[in-house]
């Protein structure tokens, strides 16, 4: 017995001996990894960004037509939120206001099914204009502002955060 100790102790050590902790080590980083990547998009997604995706995706041509058409407009809109309220300011082509436009808006939050807020848009004459409605409640909200102004038409969507 004492015999057999001494010539296993004796034997060459092999680097095979550290393979499966190797093994253990590198599925581990696996696992590790795929969890990360799980949570992470778990915490950031941004929801459904449109319905019925594959009517979408089939009138694409005619969508990119659309945004042609309005950036040949050449109009602006910059959004502000102010106590939850929304202000507006719409400008033609060079930033000259649009005196007459008309401006609609309608917000609602970018993940669930509850009902859009109908924003009644206040014009002040100069291209100002400001909602009659406070955005009821915190978090993220997603604003289509829908402009006319002498039978074009300018349509715009911006996400907004209610602090």
């Amino acid at each position: 017995m004492a015999q057999q100790l001494a010539a296993a102790q004796n034997m060459p050590r092999s680097i095979w001996r550290f393979f499966p902790f190797f093994l253990v080590g590198a599925l581990g980083v696996v696992v590790a990894v795929n969890i990360t990547m799980a949570v992470l998009a778990h915490r950031t997604a941004p929801g459904l960004a449109v319905q019925g995706s594959f009517a979408t995706s089939n009138a694409y041509g005619a969508i990119q037509a659309e945004a042609k058409r309005q950036v040949g407009l050449g109009w602006s809109l910059e959004v502000a939120l102010r106590s939850a309220r929304v202000e507006a300011r719409l400008a033609g082509q060079g930033g000259a206001p649009l005196p007459g436009a008309v401006l609609r808006a309608t917000a609602m939050r970018p993940v669930g099914q509850a009902a859009p807020l109908v924003l009644a848009m206040a014009g002040d004459g100069e291209g100002g204009f400001r909602s009659d409605v406070v955005l009821p409640g915190q978090g993220q909200w997603d604003i289509t502002f829908v402009a006319t102004h002498d039978g074009r038409t300018f349509r715009h969507t911006r996400r907004v955060f209610v602090p």
